[in-house]
C-alpha cells in the first residue's frame, strides 16, 4: 500500500513538474514569437517597397532614401536593437524549434550587421553619364 502511495505521488510529481516546465517554454516561446513579428513590421517600416511587394499597404506613403548614410544608420540601429534584445532569451531554455529559429535570426542579423560595413550604397548610380 505504502509503495502505491510513493508511485502515486511520484508520478504526480512528474506531471507537475512536466506541465510548469511546458508553461515556462510556452512562455518563452511566445516571447520569442512577438520579437520576430515586431522585427518583421519594423523592417516593412524601413522597407516600404518590400512591404508593398509583400501586399502590406500600409506605409505606401513613404519613399525613403535608403542609398543614403544616414538611413544606413537606421539599419545598423535595427539590427542592433535586435541583437541586443535577442540576447535577453537564454538559449539553453528554448525548445528545439526555437533554437533553430533563435539561430537562424541571430546569424542573420549578424550577416546583415557585416553587410552594413561595405558601404554599397556608395556604388554610382549609372557611371556612363
Amino acid at each position: 500500500m505504502l509503495m502505491r502511495i510513493l508511485l502515486l505521488i511520484a508520478t504526480t510529481l512528474f506531471f507537475i513538474s512536466n506541465t510548469l516546465k511546458a508553461q515556462i517554454t510556452s512562455g518563452t516561446s511566445k516571447q520569442l514569437d512577438s520579437v520576430f513579428n515586431a522585427y518583421y513590421d519594423e523592417g516593412l517600416k524601413l522597407s516600404p517597397g518590400l512591404a508593398t511587394f509583400y501586399g502590406d499597404n500600409r506605409y505606401n506613403d513613404l519613399l525613403p532614401a535608403e542609398f543614403t548614410d544616414s538611413y544606413q544608420e537606421k539599419y545598423k540601429d535595427y539590427y542592433t536593437r535586435y541583437l541586443a534584445v535577442l540576447s535577453n532569451f537564454k538559449r539553453e531554455g528554448l525548445n528545439e524549434n526555437d533554437r533553430l529559429s533563435y539561430d537562424i535570426f541571430k546569424w542573420q542579423l549578424k550577416m546583415k550587421l557585416e553587410g552594413l560595413t561595405q558601404k554599397e550604397n556608395r556604388m554610382p548610380f549609372n557611371q556612363f553619364v
